[in-house]
């Protein structure tokens, strides 16, 4: 019974940490800030500029875009991740 305790456990804190580890990054980029990754069951873009019009989009399961964003608000983008190729993307202007 212990050992089938310690395994169920070992295999739950596995699960844990490949939910966890998915990666994610945040950069500076022409201006601005932009924040994407793959997590969640999705593929995101998330990207900020403060002076630009600006816009984000991402290639998962299918394409998305956040259309154009005002500055100094967020442009967001998200679609279900594909199994490979996932791609995110940023523009800086309108």
């Amino acid at each position: 019974m212990q050992i089938k305790r310690g395994i169920k456990t070992a295999l739950a804190a596995g699960v844990l940490v490949a939910a966890v580890a998915t990666p994610a990054m945040a950069d500076n980029v022409a201006g601005g800030i932009w924040n994407y990754g793959v997590g969640d069951g999705k593929v995101y873009s998330n990207y900020y500029h403060n002076d630009k019009c600006h816009g984000s989009s991402v290639q998962g399961a299918f394409f998305a875009s956040s259309g154009n964003a005002d500055k100094g608000t967020w442009a967001l983008a998200s679609a279900g991740k594909a199994r490979s190729g996932n791609k995110s993307y940023y523009r800086s202007s309108c």
